[in-house]
């Protein structure tokens, strides 16, 4: 009788926690974990891309640092982070990027000043 009284419990407990939640299953977005370390071609220019490298893949958000490429040559390093779809770094050269995943997990868009570019996973 004991064990059921606990159980019986347990599972009212779980159902006021699930019944109480803030979040609409119906409407919740499940954003994947990611796996940012690749390559990462600009799309329409051939010379250029990025690497991206994590030590946070897998999840959810994390950090990463890379490089900017042209012709196959370092041009800029950086650094930046990513979370709930939404990215941003920013290059040595001080310009900041940022955007988000619009094809989860080849694509990304990213915006900085002066351009938005298209990123393909590599």
């Amino acid at each position: 009788m004991r064990i059921r009284a606990s159980a019986m419990g347990i599972l009212a407990g779980l159902s006021l926690a699930v019944g109480s939640s803030s979040c609409d299953p119906v409407t919740a977005t499940v954003l994947p974990a990611l796996i940012i370390t690749n390559s990462w071609s600009v799309e329409g220019q051939a010379n250029r891309y990025f690497q991206f490298n994590s030590d946070t893949d897998g999840e959810d958000h994390g950090s990463f640092t890379g490089s900017e490429f042209v012709n196959d040559v370092e041009v800029n390093t950086l650094a930046g982070t990513w979370s709930e779809g939404s990215l941003s770094f920013t290059l040595s050269n001080g310009t900041v990027y940022s955007g988000t995943f619009t094809d989860l997990p080849d694509r990304l868009v990213v915006s900085s000043s002066t351009e938005t570019l298209v990123l393909l996973r590599g």
